[in-house]
């Protein structure tokens, strides 16, 4: 199970804020933390690879998200990871998001 510790910036802006907290707080994958100003900690758990990427591509859409900084991470109970399909498949990812 991939597990993440992230640390997400929200937005200023009013509504986005609130809207990306209560977006957050109802994601079963996610354990959120105390907000300190606009930094709110939380940690993403996920079943498998595949999963955990679907997560983050919500994340990076998720209005009122204005940056996340990963802190941790840790696959140590995922058996076989494939590197090589990953950056495959994010590059696909980000040549669709780009043409968009």
């Amino acid at each position: 199970m991939p597990v993440h510790g992230v640390v997400v910036t929200l937005s200023g802006v009013e509504g986005q804020r609130e809207g990306a907290m209560a977006a957050l707080g109802a994601e079963p994958r996610a354990t959120l933390g105390q907000a300190v100003g606009a930094k709110l900690p939380l940690v993403l758990e996920t079943s498998g690879v595949e999963e955990e990427e679907a997560l983050w591509g919500w994340l990076k859409a998720l209005p009122g998200v204005v940056f996340y900084d990963v802190v941790y991470v840790d696959f140590s109970d995922v058996d076989q990871v494939d590197v090589a399909s990953l950056g495959r498949r994010r590059a696909r990812v980000e040549r669709a998001e780009s043409r968009g």
